[in-house]
């Protein structure tokens, strides 16, 4: 199984992390996209970096494109317990 740092921080510290959002997000320039990146606990399966530098996280839904993209911010706030 494949996690993030942010799952780890978040919700559980005995997985062992594969890799930073933030790190890896950081390399995105607008407009690109990573799809060799996923986590297993959160389920997202890539990342794109908008033109106006919002990160979206691309989660799996069965349609013609294969995901739905969800922003980073909404991601955070449904996983992160303040």
């Amino acid at each position: 199984m494949i996690y993030c740092k942010e799952y780890k921080d978040w919700v559980d510290p005995t997985v062992e992390e594969s890799f930073s959002i933030r790190e890896v997000s950081a390399n995105l320039s607008p407009g690109q996209t990573n799809d060799n990146v996923k986590c297993d606990g959160i389920g997202f399966i890539g990342m794109y970096k908008q033109d106006d530098g919002l990160l979206m996280m691309k989660f799996p839904k069965d349609n013609e494109l294969g995901y739905k993209l969800v922003s980073y911010p909404t991601m955070r706030g449904k996983w992160k317990k303040d």
